[in-house]
């Protein structure tokens, strides 16, 4: 997110930091030379050993009591894979999705005819949990009592709730539960099944919300609720994209970073479709985008950093993270990045120009305490006037088609004297001045009684527009 005095879009780039460049360049070379692949096996393999002695473990314990020897030598096993895992990979998260088990990122593949997987997963089901957390090592008398604790009745409302409360009682608030996950069948993409803007939106807001929540705690970077909610968000069709976007600028009553980190998400994933990214690289350009300003969360001497130096925070941020794969230098690059001029030499990496506009156009455009600091129209015209030296200049022309002339969240006024608001993006090339709007006060003053769209690809002059201190009075 830029300062306000930032907004002259002056071509200022970060300072660059050597010890930071430094590691992320060590990190990529790694990448290259296949080190990812030695550590994802070695996740597995512990990964494997985990779910297998977890899964028995919590069985076992529902037939003999958690001080019976036989216990010593699986709460030892699951003691050390932790440990070990940690030391790899840092906070250890475990997702269970229907019949697969994921730990970070990596799929752990069991034998022909094993279900330990499926066993794990529904032993947690019934307390509502997906997927657990550990931010830390454990011992073993921590395992006793996780076990313990999850091999309890689950309560009838509330069932994931109640049970990390129930572990935050008994020490080991180190251990966040995750809520439940499932696959999206392949008819449902594309279609507005699972794809409602309010529901995405929802989810998304909370999965970057428990991201700030946990820098503040002094907590690391967990990717994968985050991942998630951007593959719901990348799911959504451009109709219910544009909703999105207009609805999310005016959100002034959530935390300013969780609304600026979905926004800049959204605008940046309508970007990635445009120029058909994968779905993978979709999420993965989601993620990224979310935690691109994250280097606001580090704690110096109870501030955060200066703008100057919030892209290296947030490199420093993912560098403690253990191990390393292309999804996470993507982010580091882009956090060191997101503000350099498209003419800067190297050039920004993909994702990094991708955010520059997604991050510019919503810190312009975005609501305040005093209302928006520019029009969506005129911030469209500021950065078209920087194509080719602030901005990649054919990404720009792909994001300014997709919104049209008048971007989603535009406040018009209509040659009769009513005001609209736009509510779509560009629908076809001919009617790239024409979006869909909604009537926000008739022609006689009023706020109108009920919805009415006006599509002004079927007619309608537009007079003026206006700012949306004509509209709710903020002082700008």
């Amino acid at each position: 997110m830029m300062d306000e005095e930032e907004l002259d879009l002056s071509t200022q780039a970060i300072p660059t930091i050597a010890a930071a460049q430094k590691q992320l360049g060590e990190a990529m070379d790694a990448a290259k030379a296949g080190e990812s692949k030695e550590l994802a096996q070695m996740v597995r393999d512990k990964g494997d050993r985990f779910v297998r002695v977890l899964s028995g473990t919590i069985s076992l314990s529902r037939i003999h009591d958690l001080r019976n020897r036989a216990f010593d030598q699986p709460v030892s096993d699951l003691c050390s894979a932790i440990e070990t895992m940690h030391d790899l990979l840092g906070p250890v998260t475990l997702i269970m999705v229907e019949d697969q088990v994921y730990v970070n990122d990596i799929r752990i593949r069991f034998g022909v005819g094993s279900d330990a997987g499926v066993n794990l997963g529904r032993i947690w089901a019934q307390h509502n949990v997906g997927g657990l957390m550990f931010h830390e090592p454990i011992s073993e008398e921590q395992i006793r009592l996780l076990v313990k604790l999850v091999s309890s009745d689950p309560a009838e409302d509330g069932a994931r709730t109640i049970l990390q409360s129930k572990f935050n009682q008994a020490g080991l608030s180190m251990l966040q539960l995750q809520p439940m996950y499932r696959f999206r069948e392949q008819w449902e993409r594309g279609t507005k099944i699972g794809a409602d803007a309010k529901k995405a939106y929802s989810m998304s807001s909370g999965a970057v919300g428990s991201v700030w929540d946990d820098l503040a705690a002094g907590r690391s970077l967990n990717p994968l609720p985050v991942r998630k909610a951007m593959s719901e968000l990348a799911d959504m069709d451009r109709g219910e994209t544009a909703k999105g976007i207009a609805e999310n600028a005016k959100d002034i009553k959530r935390p300013a970073m969780v609304r600026h980190s979905v926004q800049v998400a959204t605008l940046a994933l309508l970007i990635g479709r445009e120029i058909g990214l994968s779905e993978a690289a979709l999420s993965d350009l989601g993620v990224t985008a979310s935690f691109h300003d994250a280097g606001y969360g580090v704690d110096e001497h109870g501030f955060p950093p200066p703008f100057e130096r919030h892209g290296t925070a947030g490199v420093r941020l993912m560098l403690e993270q253990r191990g390393f794969h292309e999804a996470r230098i993507r982010r580091m690059l882009a956090c060191l990045q997101h503000h350099q001029p498209f003419a800067h030499v190297p050039k920004p990496s993909l994702f990094a120009r991708i955010i520059r506009i997604a991050d510019d156009y919503d810190t312009m455009t975005r609501y305040r305490s005093t209302g928006p600091f520019e029009t969506p129209p005129y911030a469209l015209a500021r950065m078209y006037a920087a194509a080719g030296t602030l901005y990649d200049p054919d990404l720009l022309q792909v994001f300014i088609n997709a919104v049209g002339q008048f971007p989603p969240g535009s406040i018009l006024e209509m040659a009769g004297g009513s005001w609209v608001t736009v509510i779509s993006g560009c629908r076809s090339p001919e009617t790239w001045a024409q979006p869909l709007c909604l009537m926000i006060r008739t022609r006689e003053g009023n706020t109108p009684a009920f919805e009415l769209e006006l599509d002004l690809a079927k007619g309608g002059d537009i007079a003026a527009v206006l700012s949306a201190s004509d509209l709710y009075g903020f002082d700008h």
